[in-house]
């Protein structure tokens, strides 16, 4: 869905979700031209955000197809598209 994450994969299958054997939940996020979308991140919980198509700034940094970027030590992973973007969001411990 547009605007927001979508739960692709996670460690129990939750919700009819892919199973992944790994501590660890895969989202996948579509936003179109200047959306945001903000997701929280527990304490000591890292993210990994894939960019598969478009322009973002991941919290600030700018980011097109092909790059990935390694999120630690935030709260919130903040997610703004440039132009319409498709990118995945790995939340690791």
């Amino acid at each position: 869905k547009p605007g927001k994450l979508g739960l692709l994969s996670s460690p129990e299958g939750k919700g009819g979700v892919l199973t992944m054997h790994a501590d660890a939940l895969l989202y996948m996020g579509n936003l179109f031209d200047n959306q945001e979308i903000e997701h929280p991140l527990e304490v000591k919980k890292h993210a990994w955000v894939q960019i598969v198509s478009g322009e973002l700034l991941l919290n600030g940094t700018k980011l097109q197809a092909g790059d990935g970027a390694a999120v630690s030590e935030e709260s919130v992973v903040k997610i703004r598209s440039s132009r319409s973007s498709e990118f995945l969001l790995f939340e690791l411990n």
